[in-house]
């Protein structure tokens, strides 16, 4: 072997990253001794095509077409893929090869390292997971396929892992089932609407207590000792649970962390636990805030049917007007039509109309505020009596932008 490449192959142990060399035809012939270490493969398993062994039977394909169109190119390159540690574990490495030349610009050697890009690629899923959320939020999707996507991107994260979100019910006693679309069906039955206190569980306690719980092995812990068998019967022995906060600081429910081992939480999965079970907050927040909006609206439009009162809106610059569904009713139009001051003129009893014209005028080109009862005259030849009241909306300037107002049937009074 030349003096230099045995050179260079010493440095190539030295330095503090995965190394190699391959043959002109791909395949390899040195791995240092950092690459053997972290795969656990000797020399003897790892040349030649060998070392094929240790990368991610999902990832091998991508990363042989990529190695195999440098091979003919004779360009450098680089591909990402996942490298199986000594222990098992898969990690995300870049994979970069250099071709070296000799004087006629053959390719004569191969050299190349592998960089462990894990954090990197976690963090890039994390910030695409967060990303597909807020989306789905931002889409109005519904809160449950919301939760259901959060635990599913949670488990992306963490492999072997099944997430968990449990709500707080209104009383703020009891864990409700929200998401869980890993854990068994049976599991999640037989937790749902379980009590909360200081011995209940990492879920239950943790809601009590309003801190996080981690319990490392379920079988050994008293706050388990009754779901014990529950969990061992489905195969959970790990289970890390923290509240859920609203922007308050009320508790609405628990985002847990079950493992099939006994284990703590990483520090990387500490902080997803954190930045997710935020985003579990906001999405829950939003459902809820939308939920009490409906039923304002609602209670709004029972009330105005009952008292027989309307609502508009008036848009002096546009013309566009906007009624609530009892105002459709008074005037008797359907709510498919689009309002319009001509539409409302055609109902507007014809010895009313002076009237209406006036308040428009002080209205329009004065500002004034409109107070004043006509008639309407309905298409079966029915007259109503109506009280219309509506002020002025003024921008910074003082400029009149907008009337709001309502409308009243009186006829019966």
């Amino acid at each position: 072997m030349k003096e230099a490449e045995l050179l260079v192959r010493e440095m190539i142990e030295k330095i503090p990253i995965l190394a190699w060399s391959c043959q002109p035809d791909g395949p390899a012939d040195f791995l240092n001794q950092r690459w053997l270490d972290y795969t656990g493969l000797s020399t003897e398993a790892a040349v030649g095509w060998g070392w094929q062994a240790a990368i991610h039977s999902e990832d091998l394909g991508k990363l042989m077409d990529t190695w195999l169109r440098l091979l003919a190119t004779g360009e450098p390159g680089e591909v990402e893929g996942r490298l199986r540690r000594f222990d098992g574990e898969y990690r995300w490495f870049l994979f970069r090869a250099v071709p070296i030349r000799d004087e006629e610009g053959r390719v004569v050697r191969w050299y190349g390292t592998n960089t462990d890009i894990e954090d990197r690629k976690w963090a890039e899923t994390l910030l695409a997971g967060e990303n597909r959320l807020l989306k789905m939020m931002a889409e109005d999707n519904s809160l449950s396929s919301i939760l259901d996507k959060l635990c599913r991107v949670v488990e992306e994260l963490s492999a072997g892992t099944l997430c968990s979100i449990l709500f707080l019910d209104s009383d703020g006693h009891r864990l409700r089932h929200a998401a869980a679309p890993s854990l068994p069906a049976s599991y999640t039955a037989a937790i749902d609407g379980s009590v909360i206190g200081p011995c209940v569980g990492s879920c239950g306690t943790a809601a009590y207590r309003r801190e996080p719980v981690i319990v490392s092995d379920i079988i050994t812990d008293p706050l388990w000792a009754d779901y014990c068998d529950l969990a061992s019967m489905h195969g959970l022995r790990a289970c890390w649970s923290t509240p859920i906060f609203s922007s308050a600081g009320r508790v609405l429910g628990t985002f847990a962390i079950y493992s099939h081992e006994p284990c703590r939480p990483s520090p990387q999965q500490q902080t997803m636990i954190e930045q997710f079970s935020h985003l579990a907050s906001i999405a829950i927040e939003r459902a809820q805030a939308f939920d009490a909006l409906r039923r304002s609206e609602s209670y709004l439009a029972y009330a105005q049917r009952l008292s027989l009162t309307g609502s508009f809106c008036w848009r002096v610059s546009s013309g566009e007007i906007t009624w609530s569904e009892e105002t459709f009713r008074i005037y008797e139009y359907s709510p498919m039509v689009k309002p319009t001051m001509e539409l409302a003129r055609q109902r507007i009893h014809p010895e009313d109309l002076t009237l209406l014209q006036e308040n428009m005028m002080g209205a329009t080109q004065e500002g004034k505020d409109v107070d004043f009862e006509h008639r309407l005259m309905m298409p079966d030849g029915a007259v109503k009596y109506v009280k219309v009241v509506a002020c002025a909306v003024r921008d910074k300037s003082g400029k009149v932008v907008e009337f709001v107002g309502a409308v009243m049937d009186v006829t019966a009074v």
